[in-house]
């Protein structure tokens, strides 16, 4: 089984070698989602860990069953923020904040799924519990990701951690790519609509599709999976509502059938990133004629 290193690595299976090209982007923006499907937090700089950006989606909401919840049945969750102190835990929505006090915490081991992945978390206590219900109606627990019982992935015979993300711990958009889009469709949309960890421009548009690895200083990961995508761009991450059709509609008009934007990476552990930092991305020639 293959694992992601910090070398320079190209798969032994991969047919381009010897006959790619390399294109240059640079981190335009940074963001983490402290909790899985709330408000997007607007970072500077981070390091890689084995789940992803520092402090992204190491939170998240699951119904009384563990089962994870998103916008996806939560719209409103865009408004709901989280800050992690060294010393407590703070939510709030709509001017309404809860402080739970970490030495307060009593955590419990509560059996969580996200897809097909079951495993353990961190239940909250029912403070959390509490004032979640006041705000969305509904019996729902806060959990917090274990790092002693990690969510291990297996894709493309390649072993990797994440914390409460769909599937894989890094997502990366193309600003070239949104333009396009939006050159495309009646009314245009903000990125946040896509919920990223990196934004990256100075790269033509839909090469990130193309690519069979990606670079970052002298660390390369060839594990790159075009991201699909679901009714959550439709909705307004400020307000937490959904609106039209758009963009899925022409997602999957140009897509043949499949909304796909953004690409799904696993970057090797312990490299840092920052805004204005270069990423380069390799392209077997053939997808370039």
């Amino acid at each position: 089984m293959r694992k992601i290193s910090r070398h320079i690595v190209l798969s032994i299976q991969n047919p381009y070698f010897g006959c790619v090209q390399t294109f240059n982007s640079v981190i335009e923006a940074l963001f983490i989602y402290p909790i899985k499907g709330g408000r997007a937090k607007k970072i500077r700089e981070s390091a890689v860990h084995a789940t992803g950006l520092e402090g992204d989606r190491l939170f998240m909401l699951t119904d009384e069953e563990g089962v994870f919840l998103s916008q996806r049945k939560i719209p409103e969750m865009a408004r709901l923020e989280c800050q992690a102190h060294p010393n407590f835990i703070e939510l709030s929505m709509d001017g309404d904040t809860l402080r739970i006090d970490r030495e307060d915490l009593d955590l419990e081991p509560f059996s969580v799924k996200v897809w097909e992945d079951e495993f353990s978390a961190l239940d909250l206590g029912d403070t959390a519990a509490i004032w979640l219900r006041s705000r969305f109606g509904k019996a729902i627990r806060l959990v917090h990701y274990d790092q002693n019982t990690p969510r291990i992935r297996n894709k493309s015979d390649v072993e990797f951690k994440t914390s409460f993300a769909d599937g894989y711990p890094i997502l990366i958009t193309n600003t070239g790519s949104l333009t396009q889009l939006n050159d495309e469709m009646p009314e245009p949309v903000p990125m946040d609509r896509f919920r990223p960890n990196i934004v990256v421009s100075g790269l033509e548009a839909w090469l990130e599709q193309k690519a069979i690895s990606v670079r970052v200083g002298d660390a390369e990961s060839d594990l790159l999976k075009a991201c699909l995508r679901c009714n959550v761009t439709r909705i307004d991450q400020q307000t937490g509502r959904p609106g039209g059709v758009e963009p899925l509609q022409t997602l999957v008009r140009r897509g043949d059938g499949e909304a796909v934007f953004g690409v799904n990476v696993v970057l090797p552990t312990g490299i840092r990133l920052e805004v204005g930092q270069q990423i380069q991305w390799i392209l077997p020639d053939q997808e370039l004629r």
